[in-house]
């Protein structure tokens, strides 16, 4: 991740659009992989880290900035400087969090306990719209399902069933890279002001997606890995 951002900072600072961008993807990935961890050590640095739409901080204040319509950033100075303070402070906090991954003591239990309490986090990006990006939301959850296959192993018994919930948005996002943008939001009500319009956004790929049919995968998901947790727990007389 702190490479990823690393590389992410350096194209910014070139004017480089579809490195930045794609720096960004893979940076995000990462930090999904790492979140439940994070999460479990320090909870509001994870948030602050992840960051919210419509602000200047985390990985969604930079992504609101990098993915404007036309990349303005490429052109005009002052939107550049604010990129690259936005970027600045995403490394740095991504080194702290790598910091904080590498002091914690990981077993088996800890892996399960920390993926167990991030079952809210997944159920709220059900709708896909967690990153505006297109593709971007996809290949998070892409990153996440590997990530819960090398840390939970079962060879893939947990993840098999949003794998297959999702197997036509994967092929679809496998065709290749479309950057979704947006434009600044020009709407008054209270509820929409400043938040980003997707222009083209994730929707081709989640099209195909049956949102029903991935939360009841979800559900299965997670009820698999709580009931191992409660077996583990007996035998180890806990």
């Amino acid at each position: 991740m702190v490479s990823a951002l690393e590389t992410l900072r350096e194209r910014t600072r070139r004017g480089d659009v579809s490195g930045a961008r794609n720096a960004w993807i893979e940076a995000r990935g990462r930090f999904v992989q790492i979140e439940p961890l994070l999460a479990r050590t320090d909870g509001e640095f994870t948030e602050e880290l992840n960051g919210e739409p419509g602000e200047t901080a985390g990985f969604h204040g930079v992504e609101a900035q990098l993915f404007l319509e036309r990349a303005p950033w490429t052109s005009e100075p002052k939107q550049r400087a604010a990129l690259l303070a936005a970027v600045g402070d995403l490394h740095a906090r991504g080194r702290v969090a790598a910091a904080k991954i590498d002091a914690m003591t990981l077993d088996p239990a800890v892996m399960r306990d920390a993926w167990l309490k991030h079952g809210w986090a997944l159920r709220g990006r059900i709708d896909g719209q967690e990153c505006g990006a297109s593709q971007t939301s996809i290949l998070e959850w892409s990153a996440t399902l590997d990530a819960i296959d090398a840390d939970l192993g079962e060879k893939g018994r947990y993840t098999e069933p949003i794998r297959e919930a999702l197997s036509a948005a994967f092929v679809e996002a496998a065709r290749g890279p479309r950057f979704g943008e947006h434009r600044e939001e020009t709407r008054v009500e209270p509820d929409r002001l400043h938040a980003p319009i997707s222009l083209i956004g994730p929707d081709r790929v989640w099209d195909s997606v049956d949102r029903q049919r991935l939360r009841r995968a979800v559900d299965e998901t997670f009820a698999r890995i709580e009931r191992d947790a409660s077996a583990v727990a007996r035998i180890e007389g806990r």
